[in-house]
């Protein structure tokens, strides 16, 4: 039913944990590990980044989301800072952060964005019951708009071929909604065609609305084996992302905590949701701790070069060299 789970222990200087990393290649047989797309050039790349709670561009110790936005590689090489507070605020949220509701882009010489970023949701604590933490705010001011929102505009730009989008915590469950409504038709007709592909760090509950704001299923039975299940409210699994224009499946790939992580985690709601169809990474955090796994899995080194490789084979997206 599943591919071996190959293991190699890794160790993690800097977290002072140890970490084993497995693979699930769910949806892709047949797929070479070198099989990197020749058609993902860095003038047709969009990359589309949701960083975690509490997480933003710019802190000390940055997660492979904010790395990912500042190394990879496009055109895009003039930054600008946008702010959504005003409108958060005037919807109900809390702005006392600096770095609350603001978004990031690069640009090219011609004025077209080539990769967006969003900080984390600002508000209350990981445990807070059921709490969103800001995360609808963050996805009002990305989708808020419609075909005028920032990610619609960035997706329609003529000159993107290929877009990426990414998450860590509740930023990768506002990453899958994004990749979601674009494939569904939210900027356009046939715009979902050029999502390539999609990586989640970790996602976990946002306590926004099913349905509407967060798309989930039934898991389907190779997600169905990562998943443990909790107090969420978000019982299934994220929805299978498949193209509306070409019927095709996205490729998706999850980096997670393994079943022990999980299952500690679930309390603080932090506990990892599979996503149907995807390639689910798994990694081992010894000691395990209900909440500073997941804070290590959205930070750790290990964890961001697994994660640039299955960037690179799965979808063709290149990172500078550091």
């Amino acid at each position: 039913m599943h591919s071996l789970l190959l293991r190699s222990v890794c160790a993690l200087s800097l977290l002072a944990v140890t970490a084993c990393s497995g693979a699930d290649a769910a949806g892709s047989d047949g797929e070479s590990e070198d099989d990197v797309r020749s058609d993902v050039t860095p003038e047709g790349t969009v990359l589309i980044a949701f960083d975690g709670t509490g997480n933003y561009l710019g802190e000390a110790s940055e997660t492979i989301v904010a790395r990912t936005f500042k190394q990879v590689v496009t055109t895009g090489k003039y930054l600008l800072k946008t702010s959504h507070a005003e409108s958060a605020r005037s919807a109900g949220a809390q702005t006392r952060a600096s770095w609350a509701y603001l978004s990031y882009t690069r640009s090219d010489d011609q004025d077209q964005v080539r990769s967006l970023y969003f900080n984390g949701p600002p508000e209350g604590p990981t445990d807070t019951r059921f709490s969103d933490s800001g995360s609808s705010f963050v996805m009002s001011a990305a989708l808020g708009a419609g075909i005028e929102s920032p990610v619609c505009k960035v997706v329609r730009q003529p000159t993107a071929k290929k877009v990426f989008l990414v998450g860590y915590s509740r930023g990768a469950v506002l990453a899958h909604a994004a990749a979601f409504r674009i494939l569904a038709g939210a900027c356009g007709y046939g715009m979902g065609a050029k999502v390539t592909w999609v990586g989640l760090v970790d996602p976990v509950e946002t306590g926004m609305k099913e349905g509407s704001d967060v798309f989930t299923e039934d898991c389907d039975a190779n997600a169905a084996a990562y998943h443990v299940y909790g107090q969420a409210r978000t019982q299934g699994c994220l929805s299978l992302l498949r193209s509306s224009t070409t019927g095709a499946p996205v490729p998706v790939s999850v980096f997670m905590k393994n079943a022990e992580a999980n299952a500690l985690a679930e309390t603080f709601l932090l506990n990892t949701i599979p996503v149907n169809g995807a390639r689910h990474r798994v990694f081992d955090f010894s000691p395990v701790n209900a909440v500073q796994t997941h804070i290590s899995m959205g930070k750790s080194g290990i964890v961001f070069d697994v994660f640039k490789k299955e960037a690179l084979n799965l979808g063709g997206l290149r990172f500078a060299a550091q």
